[in-house]
């Protein structure tokens, strides 16, 4: 992996990004890294419960969180588990 590229397992630090002229626009910058702290616990926990094979908690973990990206992390890592899900996370998955 070269050095110039992101990482997108660590967060970023969007603190450095500030607008001078817009306090609203700081404020989602300071939030974005709560963000990735909380969206990266989601991801941690949900390939703990994908290695144990409870696909079923696994992606209602990520469903609940609404970030397709990483969903589709979720898809790649463990390939078509649909039969394995029950019909309403089924069509959860399906439809995003």
């Amino acid at each position: 992996m070269q050095e110039d590229s992101v990482r997108f397992d660590q967060p970023q630090n969007y603190t450095q990004q500030r607008h001078p002229k817009n306090p609203e626009a700081n404020q989602k910058l300071e939030n974005k890294p709560r963000k990735v702290a909380r969206l990266t616990r989601v991801w941690s926990k949900a390939t703990e419960l994908a290695k144990k094979r409870d696909f079923e908690s696994a992606y209602r973990t990520i469903l609940t969180e609404g970030d397709d990206i990483y969903l589709l992390r979720l898809i790649a890592q463990t390939g078509p588990v649909v039969k394995f899900l029950d019909q309403e996370t089924a069509r959860a998955v399906i439809s995003r």
